[in-house]
């Protein structure tokens, strides 16, 4: 009986020969190289957002032990490391509600009753965990777990009852377990889809060396997709700066090669597995060089393409192939679709909500469309041989790998688009300026004709066998040993701006300009409580509440669109958020000054306003103390006093109103002003949230550039802000020029304080000209660059994902306005 238990529990001992044997040298190489990946995981923090570098030392201590273990016991040893890996990510209570239901729901497909029942039951747990994962029941230790039984299950639990109801030769239970269970899964949510099959069969390697030869070149490969992703993605063009021919086509072509992320990422996972001596297949196959729209379907991840083929493809082709003549068409497109509805269900389980859209819709069909006729053809009319070596053959080749990557990347910005109406608007841009793609058609010239002599090249078997050298473990250590040196190199050694810049964009990941626009025009939209600790947590939604500030707003009729509440107090944990009786995060104040009180007031947005802090933490607070205890020092009779009217997504426009209507009415010394990076970006943002809202642009500067532009409520928001991008500078002279206007009617001077986002180069040459502006509208002057200097500006932020500064970063804003302030006015009055 214990027998029969163990050998179920166990895979049956595999016999290794001598030369499979595991030997002193291998194992020192495995060490050193094991400790190279790990150390470039963590030192250019892959995957941080979703905790991979986190898990990295528990899945490299697993490595290690699984190198001596016996091959029947590692299956169990991966199982654990995932379990500990748990544990870890989401604690005790939650790591145990997860694995307990992954086991319960292995369970159910193996009950003693009919293969239909179990499915059914399967399904309805599913249910539940769905209406689980929409937070319609309130269930926080459950909510936590739901993304990673999501990322772990929801396809190859699909995989695995597709075998089940097949299977003949029953593998161990910690086999079964271990294809479940598995560590990289955690820290990765966008797994590889597996095969039960090809797992099972992966797990007996041919020899040791080779293996563990693949599997770092993987992880090497797919660090340099990423880190290659990271620089081509901060330079990608912002939809609304897209105004000629060119800079649409720049934006294509460029676009179509983030899929380096995906490919990096899944290339990463495989091998982090092979680290266990799971060999594997290949993710993706020469993804930029295909050269027909079917090898789009066979190349690109490939281990999604057998999974769509086995569990959607086959089925329909075997019922559909005596039917009709198009079964392949129409098996193909129903593939298609099964794939748009298992991406959107995918990204369910890892966002929490459904996100339909018409563009994603589109992409598919259109993608679909033409792949289903491409091999409908081919399986009709098989392709002719090609003349390899040819010249003329290579000029063919290139000829369609670079037709291929263009209608890829057509189609890529769709996919990647907003709506469809802002794919249309953008296309629009082609009949722009066309004399500009001169230089990109003489480089798509130059492309194809280089091409073609290195294509030529290396279809002679003696002339590619040289760079097969980059396969060889050495030159992958050394590619390793360079990455590591280029990320350590700014912590020995000075190194100039530029070359911090490049390395710093490297190693942290970052937005780049689109999306840190669409982050601000998202952030007082779309208020939901954002992780503060692992990359684990998630948000839990209880009615009425998003973040734990945000029920201080409220709707207002005018420009500003939205104010803060009077009265308004919320606390959470040791932090507050009160408002006065006038909706001002400040103190309460009266409209007439007391005597010997110099009053400033502040005029800003979320920075200003304190988002994510405690009302004693605001830099205003900061400021204004800070001031008052200098001046006691000094013996001075005056006393400053900050009266706050920012309120977060505020911006010039809204400057405007409230010097013409608010700010006057409390009489106050001094208006300080507030200007941020990405000025431009944020105004522009602003003003077209507000046409599409509908709203009364009140000002005829305004609304005169909005009919200027062309830009109409109908339009999409990307549209809005593409007309608006030339008149963006006008936006912002607007809002300069009728704040001091209003300041200098009062007789107030008003000071122009910039204030630097956090962790966020500003663009070039950003910061000359607005303090040219502001000098040219006679503003006094401040300049708060350099306030973190010294500091790792990623801890003075909020969260890895808010880069509103916390309370430490509101302490070094206070104190460094406080100085300047000082150094501004000269001798107190």
């Amino acid at each position: 009986m214990s027998g029969t238990l163990f050998n179920n529990l166990f895979p049956p001992a595999l016999p290794l020969t001598e030369k499979q044997k595991p030997g002193t040298v291998v194992f020192l190489l495995f060490v050193l190289r094991l400790a190279l990946v790990s150390t470039l995981l963590i030192l250019y923090n892959i995957e941080s957002g979703t905790g991979l570098n986190l898990l990295i030392p528990f899945i490299a201590g697993g490595a290690l032990l699984h190198f001596f273990l016996p091959l029947r016991f590692r299956p169990l040893l991966f199982t654990l490391v995932c379990i500990v890996s748990i544990v870890f990510a989401i604690g005790w209570i939650s790591g145990g509600l997860l694995c307990a239901a992954i086991l319960f729901m292995l369970g159910v497909a193996h009950l003693k009753i009919k293969y239909t029942l179990r499915v059914l039951l399967l399904l309805g747990i599913t249910a539940g965990l769905t209406l689980l994962r929409l937070q319609i029941v309130h269930a926080p230790r459950l909510i936590i777990i739901t993304p990673l039984i999501g990322s772990m299950l929801m396809f190859r639990f699909i995989l695995y009852m597709h075998e089940l109801k097949h299977e003949k030769n029953a593998p161990s239970w910690t086999e079964r377990l271990s294809y479940f269970f598995n560590p990289v899964n955690i820290g990765l949510p966008l797994f590889p889809v597996v095969d039960y099959k090809t797992w099972l069969r992966a797990r007996t390697p041919e020899a040791f060396a080779p293996v563990y030869d693949t599997a770092f070149r993987r992880i090497i490969f797919g660090i340099c997709c990423l880190l290659l992703y990271r620089l081509l993605y901060l330079r990608a063009t912002p939809i609304t700066e897209i105004q000629t021919a060119s800079d649409l086509l720049g934006y294509t072509l460029l676009g179509y090669t983030l899929v380096l992320r995906m490919i990096g990422m899944l290339w990463i996972a495989v091998g982090l597995i092979g680290l266990y001596g799971y060999d594997l297949p290949p993710v993706f196959d020469q993804v930029f060089l295909a050269e027909r729209i079917s090898e789009i379907w066979r190349r690109i991840n490939i281990y999604w393409r057998d999974f769509v083929t086995k569990v959607f493809y086959y089925p329909a082709y075997f019922r559909l192939r005596k039917k009709t003549k198009q079964a392949v068409l129409l098996s193909t497109l129903f593939a298609f679709v099964a794939t748009w509805f298992l991406h959107n269900w995918q990204w369910f389980w890892l966002r929490g909500d459904f996100h339909f859209s018409w563009n994603d819709l589109a992409y598919w069909l259109i993608l679909g469309t033409l792949i289903a006729f491409a091999i409908s053809r081919e399986a009709d009319n098989p392709a002719r041989k090609k003349t390899a070596g040819s010249l003329r053959e290579s000029f063919f080749t290139m000829l369609r790998i670079t037709k291929m990557y263009l209608l890829m990347s057509v189609l890529w910005t769709l996919w990647n688009g907003s709506s469809i109406g802002d794919w249309l608007f953008l296309l629009g841009k082609i009949t722009h300026d066309p004399l500009s793609l001169r230089w990109y058609v003489i480089g798509i010239v130059l492309f194809i004709g280089i091409g073609t002599f290195v294509h030529r090249l290396l279809t002679h078997p003696e002339h590619s066998k040289p760079f097969l050298i980059i396969r060889h473990p050495l030159a992958v250590s050394l590619a390793g040993i360079a990455l590591l040196a280029l990320a350590v190199f700014p912590k020995i050694t000075t190194t100039g701006a530029k070359a911090t810049a490049f390395i710093c964009e490297l190693t942290q990941p970052q937005l780049n300009q689109q999306d840190r626009e669409n982050a601000e025009q998202g952030y007082y939209e779309n208020l939901v409580d954002a992780g503060t600790g692992t990359p684990w947590e998630q948000s839990i939604r209880t009615r009425g509440r998003g973040q734990w500030f945000s029920g201080s707003e409220q709707a207002a009729p005018d420009i500003r669109k939205r104010t803060l509440k009077p009265n308004f107090s919320v606390r959470e944990g040791n932090k507050t958020f009160t408002t006065n009786r006038w909706g001002m995060r400040s103190p309460e104040c009266d409209t007439v000054k007391k005597e010997n009180v110099y009053r400033i007031a502040f005029i800003g947005s979320s920075y200003e306003m304190g988002s994510g802090v405690s009302d004693e933490e605001v830099f205003a607070r900061v400021f204004e103390k800070q001031m008052n205890d200098t001046l006691q020092k000094l013996g001075k009779q005056t006393r400053v006093e900050v009266i706050n009217f920012s309120v977060g997504g505020y911006s010039w426009p809204q400057y405007v109103w409230l010097c013409e209507h608010g700010v006057f009415k409390f009489h106050p010394d001094r208006i300080f002003v507030f200007s941020h990076s990405e000025e431009k970006q944020r105004v522009n943002g602003v003003i077209a949230r507000l046409i599409q809202n509908g709203l009364d642009l009140e000002y005829e500067e305004l609304k005169l550039i909005k009919n200027k532009a062309g830009a109409k409520q109908s339009m999409s928001r990307g549209s809005i802000q593409n007309l608006l991008y030339p008149y963006d500078y006008q936006l912002l002279d607007f809002g300069y020029s009728r704040v001091q206007r209003a300041a200098q009617k009062q007789h107030v001077p008003a000071t122009w304080v910039y204030v630097p986002a956090l962790n966020r180069p500003a663009p070039p040459g950003e910061f000359n000209y607005l303090e040219q502006l502001a000098e040219k509208n006679r503003y006094t002057r401040i300049s708060l660059a350099g306030a973190y200097a010294g500091y790792n500006e990623a801890a003075l932020q909020l969260t890895a994902a808010d880069h509103h500064p916390n309370a430490q970063g509101h302490v070094l804003l206070g104190k460094k306005l406080a100085e300047a302030f000082f150094a501004e006015t000269g001798t107190w009055k």
